[in-house]
């Protein structure tokens, strides 16, 4: 006689281990989502200053990076933002973009702006949306 298995399954939460880059400023903010980002699920964040090099120095990097975040107030505001986002996403066609702001009014994930990046967070950036934005959209 056979007898049947019952399998409790909680949520599936897509798998993300990788290493991510922020072009933010160096900051407790910064340090907060670096720690939480690893503790939580083993997401290395690797912080780095925005300079006009930026794109030559990820062409140069053999390293995946699994989400590259733009802090669009560090690298000069919305338009230098859309210049840098395009310039990834010719360079690291598989990297998925998410732009940081305080100018939007909410967190955005609408497929338009796809171009430019795959989303926008409304800063301050609490960690569990920083987490959701790397690991489900």
């Amino acid at each position: 006689m056979l007898h049947e298995a019952k399998i409790f399954c909680e949520p599936r939460v897509p798998a993300f281990t990788g290493n991510a880059i922020a072009f933010m400023p160096y900051s407790d903010e910064a340090r907060d989502i670096q720690d939480w980002a690893y503790e939580q699920r083993h997401i290395n964040v690797m912080v780095l200053a925005y300079c006009p090099e930026t794109l030559a120095w990820l062409g140069e990097k053999k390293a995946e990076f699994d989400v590259i975040i733009v802090d669009v107030d560090h690298v000069g505001g919305v338009h230098a933002a859309i210049d840098l986002c395009l310039g990834i996403r010719k360079s690291r066609p598989n990297s998925r973009i998410i732009l940081l702001s305080a100018e939007t009014e909410r967190d955005d994930f609408g497929s338009e702006r796809l171009a430019i990046c795959d989303g926008t967070l409304r800063k301050p950036v609490s960690h569990s949306r920083f987490v959701d934005a790397l690991t489900t959209h």
